[in-house]
């Protein structure tokens, strides 16, 4: 009996990994569960940014559309809480998806303190507030890893010492534990699974960061379904301040509502909210806030329209505060098959929608699959991926495999593929969703049907991961790629592909990129900029020349983009497909698509949009969804370019583009010298963001004529 107690006293504890770390979470228990019963009713100022963020690969984020809140957020412990927006402001650039109108619950989270994580939940009914049982009633939300309950829901590991730098990077000494919910629950259960960050004084919780999610019980088919092909999550990052006289409130709050995207690994969608939290008043203080301190209406509720619009007292620009942060800060406490550490994974996911399927002239229609595995602690930074794809129109198999390993801010990588690559334009480096446009639309790609095997090192700029320099060499074989569709799924009419000139050589690329995040596609204003350098070694030789700027800022409800490249193109023997091409939509509108060629060149594209004051709220379709807004806008568009060739190997690359039908069906050159500077401006009405173009352009020279332009999904 003595030997069975002892071992019993010896037996591992399953919810504490050591005594010690048991000590730690007890007194952090203790302080949550006195701070929950001194918590009184409260008023703060808050302001919010809203993003639907799209993540592209090489870590960009951006979001065409950001929010902007503010107002005051009042609270009681009973769970009731009125969210009353005061200002509004929003920035839209491309297809408007507004997170707000997703949010109906309300997004302002109250001190994470008692026996829940009030994440997202709607507020009670006001009349439970005054109701005698109040304070006994259930709440909302995911089970705190704090509370009386919880060795029932988690286990905990870790209790270090640890250096954290806040969103506002400051640097504090915090005691860390990580949270682990118990999976073998018999019934379906809201947890949170993450870090967290204990004052090592007090016990007092500085910052909660990790995942809202459910475990136990049985999912349903349809849960199961949607979960595999579009895997969400809900991360939430909230740092705690010592507010005197109050104690900690959550003055910082970030939440990520994450939606990957299928047939997709680099890319994802995420609603990002920031929020921070201002004055705060509680009961018998109402000076610096106005009206009460409690809810006089539960949920959300707002300011007529003319006074959200007049709204001036924002504490940052828009788009600032969803700039500051990064989804990869969060991958640590994600989910666990997206983290950067554990066992290896595998997923059915490539770079981009492209691997699985697109459509063109060169190619039809493309399907295809691909893989990816990801090592994690086998080898830690290193991942495989590898597909194919099957090309109807050209009868192509198209394979791809390549291994990539990462450390810090820096990328090795190996690949080998036989690519549809583009190829005689000034490429809009964020264009990852050409896939299946030219279905609906003209075709205003050129294309290279192009072996090769790379190796390249990259490394970020800085340590956000905001911007690259990248090196790639390797062995290329590029092979005459004519268009073999020349009508479209709807009567769209394709122009021939430009001549490409067949050729094996070492291809050698460096590039470097300053805020790729600064974009047409992105609302966030600034200035990137972009420099490119590509050489030719064998039976292609050339030198190929790049640099670009973008400029974005706001004025107003009126949007400003400037978008400057330029380029040279050197060498006796320079293929046809490094020339540069400019004419049609995007490029120079109102003159033919790829009419003017060049081995030197430069484009200068200017937009001034204003969104119309109607049609800019979401429409319902019932049981809370909704579409996006029609959302309009005009705008007015200048385009200066030209491209000019004066020596005699320019002049034999541009012959060697090939003809084109002309309107009585001769052949005519597919490109020719612009001969001078040549300008047009185009005025458009937009839907839906830049979804649906619809408007008019015309060359600034005599004699020209109005034409009418179409744009899908066409930012320029």
């Amino acid at each position: 009996m003595f030997l069975l107690l002892l071992a019993l006293q010896q037996a591992p504890d399953s919810t504490y990994a050591t005594p010690a770390l048991r000590d730690v979470v007890e007194r952090a228990a203790a302080y949550n569960a006195a701070a929950a019963g001194l918590l009184r009713p409260f008023a703060a100022q808050f302001q919010s940014s809203i993003g639907v963020v799209r993540r592209l690969p090489d870590n960009v984020e951006g979001s065409a559309t950001i929010e902007q809140m503010a107002g005051i957020f009042r609270w009681t412990p009973q769970g009731v809480f009125q969210q009353h927006q005061t200002g509004y402001r929003v920035i839209t650039v491309g297809v408007p998806l507004p997170g707000a109108s997703l949010l109906a619950n309300g997004w302002v989270v109250p001190p994470l303190f008692g026996e829940h994580l009030p994440v997202l939940v709607a507020s009670r009914p006001l009349a439970e507030a005054t109701a005698p049982d109040s304070l006994w009633l259930p709440l909302p939300g995911a089970l705190h890893p704090l509370s009386l309950d919880r060795a029932r829901l988690y286990s905990f590991r870790g209790g270090d010492t640890v250096e954290i730098e806040t969103p506002d990077r400051a640097v504090e000494r915090l005691v860390r534990v990580e949270v682990w919910p118990r999976t073998d629950l018999a019934e379906r259960t809201q947890v949170f699974r993450g870090s967290l960050y204990l004052d090592p004084r007090t016990g007092g919780m500085r910052r909660i960061r990790g995942q809202i999610l459910a475990v136990g019980g049985e999912r349903s088919g349809m849960s199961k379904v949607l979960g595999a092909v579009i895997p969400g999550a809900t991360l939430i990052d909230v740092l705690n301040t010592d507010v005197p006289g109050l104690g900690l409130f959550p003055t910082f709050q970030w939440i990520e509502l994450q939606a990957h995207m299928p047939l997709s690994n680099d890319s994802y969608t995420t609603i990002r909210l920031v929020t921070r939290l201002g004055t705060i008043t509680t009961e018998g203080d109402t000076s610096l806030v106005n009206g009460p301190v409690t809810p006089t209406a539960a949920g959300l509720t707002r300011a007529d329209p003319d006074s959200l619009g007049s709204y001036r007292a924002w504490s940052f620009p828009p788009g600032d505060a969803l700039a500051r942060v990064r989804g990869r800060e969060l991958a640590d406490v994600g989910p666990v098959r997206a983290r950067p550490s554990g066992p290896p994974t595998l997923a059915l996911r490539g770079t981009n929608s492209s691997d699985f399927i697109r459509y063109n002239r060169v190619e039809g229609l493309f399907l295809g699959a691909a893989g990816t595995l990801r090592f994690r602690d086998a080898l830690p930074g290193l991942s495989l991926r590898g597909g194919a794809g099957y090309a109807f129109a050209s009868d192509m198999v198209r394979p791809q495999l390549s291994l990539t390993w990462s450390r810090n801010d820096w990328i090795l990588s190996a690949r080998g593929e036989r690519a549809i690559d583009l190829a005689t334009k000034f490429p809009d480096p964020l264009d990852y969703g050409r896939g299946l446009r030219a279905v609906f639309a003209s075709d205003n790609y050129d294309y290279i049907d192009r072996w090769k095997a790379t190796l390249g090192v990259s490394r970020y700029l800085n340590r956000r991961r905001a911007g690259m320099a990248r090196v790639e060499t390797g062995w290329t074989d590029e092979r005459a790629t004519p268009a073999l569709v020349d009508q479209g799924p709807f009567g769209q009419q394709f122009l021939p592909n430009p001549g490409v000139d067949p050729g094996r050589y070492l291809r050698t690329l460096v590039r470097l990129e300053v805020s790729p995040e600064v974009s047409p596609r992105f609302a966030r204003p600034g200035v990137g900029f972009r420099l490119r350098y590509e050489r030719g070694d064998g039976d292609l030789e050339y030198n190929r020349y790049q640099v670009g700027l973008t400029a974005r800022a706001n004025a107003g409800r009126a949007l400003f983009t400037l978008v400057g490249d330029a380029g040279l193109v050197t060498g006796v023997n320079m293929p046809a497909q490094q020339l540069f091409l400019l004419g049609g939509l995007g490029s120079l509108p109102g003159y033919e698509y790829d009419q003017f060629a060049g081995d030197k060149a430069w484009l200068a594209r200017a937009l001034v949009s204003i969104p119309l004051p109607f049609l800019d709220n979401p429409i319902p379709v019932g049981s809370g969804l909704s579409l996006p807004p029609v959302n309009p806008s005009v705008s007015f568009r200048f385009y200066a370019g030209q491209a000019e060739a004066d020596d005699p190997p320019g002049l034999a690359a541009i012959d060697r583009l090939g003809t084109r039908p002309a309107a009585d069906g001769s052949p005519v050159p597919y490109a020719v010298p612009s001969n001078g500077p040549r300008a047009t401006v185009e005025f458009r009405l937009t839907l839906f963001g830049s979804l649906l173009g619809f408007g008019v352009a015309r060359p600034l020279e005599p004699g020209a004529t109005w034409k009418f332009q179409f744009a899908l999904a066409q930012v320029f």
